[in-house]
């Protein structure tokens, strides 16, 4: 028989990043621990084996919305562009919007995060645990306001309003 996520053991994780590299991690509470490494940041988590972990160079941007703390992460380096979208009011409209309508999330004490992934691994954007992930486009110029150019129709903001919606 396929075995079940219930049933795989917890496990103790500890985590060693170099001290740019900022930590995103789906379903669990990440706890960042005292300086062990020159360099380095350790974390410590705990997992039954099936949370998804994304390590890169991000800014993040906490806002308040739909009652709760929002991480907005984006990769260093597109401050710019992120600003000039308003990707973080946006998206905090769009988290008070689903709220009002449909209810508030419980995320167990953990931060919802609204985050962008290189445009290497994700075309397009995933709704995972506490997290609504999307690739990079998604806020860049055309593709962000729905040129056409996207041939299911779609722009790069429906991309991240949908992975919000699946919050919900």
């Amino acid at each position: 028989p396929v075995p079940q996520f219930s049933s795989f053991p917890m496990t103790n994780c500890t985590l060693h990043l170099p001290e740019d590299i900022s930590p995103l991690i789906s379903g669990v509470d990440l706890q960042e621990l005292p300086k062990q490494l020159d360099g380095y940041r350790t974390y410590s988590y705990q997992t039954f084996g099936y949370d998804w972990l994304f390590a890169g160079d991000y800014m993040v941007e906490t806002v308040s919305a739909g009652g709760m703390e929002v991480q907005f992460s984006y990769l260093a380096g597109r401050e710019k562009v992120m600003k000039e979208s308003g990707a973080a009011e946006l998206g905090a409209d769009v988290i008070d919007f689903f709220s009002q309508t449909f209810g508030p999330l419980d995320m167990k004490g953990q931060p919802m995060v609204v985050a962008e992934l290189d445009g290497s691994f994700v075309d397009g954007g995933w709704g995972l645990d506490n997290m609504a992930v999307f690739g990079e486009a998604s806020f860049m110029g055309a593709v962000y306001k729905g040129d056409g150019s996207n041939q299911e129709g779609g722009s790069g903001i429906g991309v991240a309003v949908h992975e919000i919606a699946h919050q919900w």
